[in-house]
């Protein structure tokens, strides 16, 4: 909870100035980054009178709040936030600035709201303070940030999440193709002690939707199917003849088709038998609509199982063959692939999970989820990835290389409400979410041992990937870059 501690100065009353040169910005920006800093080094060091300290104010704020009266408030903030570090600075409005402070000592934050002087050396004239408990830009507090203390917050969120082994993984944020954090953390393989790297695999959950849609409107965009288009029209011989009149693959693409999830099918049966697309079909082409096509969502992988088989009538290759040459070999995806288990693939993660028994439970002891999963992941998930090869995706998308503008666009426009959170609609493999005006585009992935997260930003020129091997590890971090992301302005 938020709470005022002191308010220094009531609205001043200043005549309005046209100063808007870059100049003027800059040297603003600079003043306010450098008592950032002095902030930080009077939190490190106290000063007991604060003399050197109440420099950085104007003569006409100390004359009018005193010496005393300002040396109080100083000894306020050594006492909440000692030892704090300057997290973000940056200027809100002429003559008007933000710094926000981080202890890690006391586990409380300052964000101080600054008001300037008009003119060199911007000193402060009057400033209020809030203080937060625990980090102000994780939870959301901190509107405005720039692109680099978005990967300086990042940095330090992974870094105590993986010291307290809450998270396994690698993380790659880019901006306008600059990349602001690439860190991998954690164990790939903890029984022999070997960690992460930048460019490990990792298994992606239901990232791989993404993939088998960008594979269906290709063929659609080449004219060999219309997404429109009724099951039955690509497979004659589906199993359940009712399901494949009604179905459509808009139905299937947009988890509205009424199938269920055939993971619920899994439970106790010999799983290493699960090589190919059409090995799944018994666990669930018998069983009947859940409700009527179209007339609402629910999230399926049977459905996307059926899309993968659809790829392969239509094309006459494998699904895996179908996607590795037109998909990921366009796109540079060179460490992207669904190898089975027993394969022997290099700078493999291992993914670990408390989960018990069917995957089921958070709390038991940590072990490998190598008996908890399929043996080879396909078109509704489980293959691997690293997040180099999620951002070339990305790029490759962005840059008209798999799609046409037109598919591009059907492939990643939201057209039904998931009901999961703000703004948040599926479109085809893709999650499409207006979170304050920002729009982000993605899917990500979680299962026992895995999470995974994958996001574009295309308005703010934002990318991001999280590959974890723990449990959860990649959904609180891709969270968070949600909200501070959708905090910021577009042109910054």
């Amino acid at each position: 909870m938020t709470r005022l501690i002191v308010c220094c100065a009531a609205s001043l009353l200043w005549a309005t100035s046209a100063r808007t040169s870059a100049q003027d910005e800059s040297l603003e920006s600079a003043a306010i980054r450098r008592l950032a800093s002095a902030f930080e080094t009077l939190l490190a060091e106290p000063d007991p009178d604060f003399a050197g300290f109440l420099d950085n104010y104007s003569p006409g704020a100390r004359e009018r709040l005193t010496d005393d009266r300002l040396a109080m408030i100083l000894g306020m903030y050594c006492r909440d936030v000692p030892g704090a570090r300057a997290l973000a600075a940056r200027r809100t409005g002429d003559a008007r600035g933000q710094v926000t402070l981080v202890s890690e000592r006391s586990g409380m934050s300052v964000i101080l709201d600054l008001d300037l002087e008009l003119t060199s050396p911007y000193r402060i004239a009057g400033m209020s303070a809030r203080l937060v408990e625990g980090n102000p830009v994780i939870q959301g507090i901190v509107d405005g940030m720039s692109p680099e203390e978005i990967g300086e917050v990042l940095s330090d969120l992974l870094q105590r999440l993986a010291y307290d082994d809450e998270f396994s993984g690698v993380a790659l944020l880019v901006k306008d193709g600059e990349v602001l954090h690439r860190q991998a953390y954690g164990l790939a393989s903890r029984r022999f002690d070997v960690p992460n790297r930048v460019d490990t695999k990792f298994n992606l959950g239901s990232m791989n939707k993404m993939f088998t849609a960008t594979a269906i409107l290709q063929l659609a965009q080449a004219g060999r199917l219309d997404v429109h288009g009724r099951l039955i029209e690509y497979l004659p011989d589906f199993p359940n003849r009712e399901v494949a009149e009604r179905v459509t693959l808009h139905h299937l693409l947009t988890h509205t088709s009424g199938m269920g999830s055939f993971w619920e099918a899994m439970e106790g049966m010999n799983w290493t038998t699960l090589r190919e697309p059409a090995d799944h079909l018994p666990l669930f082409a018998h069983e009947p609509l859940e409700f009527e096509p179209g007339a609402r969502m629910s999230y399926s992988n049977s459905g996307f199982l059926v899309l993968g088989l659809v790829i392969e009538a239509v094309t006459g290759q494998t699904y895996y063959d179908y996607v590795r040459e037109h998909v990921f070999e366009p796109a540079g995806m060179t460490d992207t692939d669904s190898w089975a288990m027993d394969e022997v693939v290099p700078n493999l993660a291992i993914g670990y999970t408390r989960a018990g028994e069917g995957g089921h439970g958070h709390d038991g002891p940590l072990r490998n989820n190598l008996f908890l999963h399929r043996l080879r992941g396909g078109p509704a998930g489980g293959g691997f990835s690293t997040v180099d090869d999620l951002a070339r995706f990305g790029q490759a998308l962005a840059a008209g290389t798999l799609l046409d503008a037109e598919h591009t666009e059907l492939l990643l426009t939201g057209k039904v409400d998931t009901g999961w959170g703000p703004g948040m609609r599926y479109a085809y493999g893709f999650m499409d979410q207006i979170l304050d005006g920002h729009r982000l585009l993605g899917h990500n992935g979680g299962a026992p041992g895995i999470s995974s997260e994958f996001a574009m930003v295309p308005g703010d020129g934002y990318l991001f990937a999280i590959l974890s091997n723990l449990d959860g590890g990649a959904t609180f971090v891709g969270g968070r870059l949600r909200e501070m992301i959708s905090r910021t302005d577009a042109e910054s």
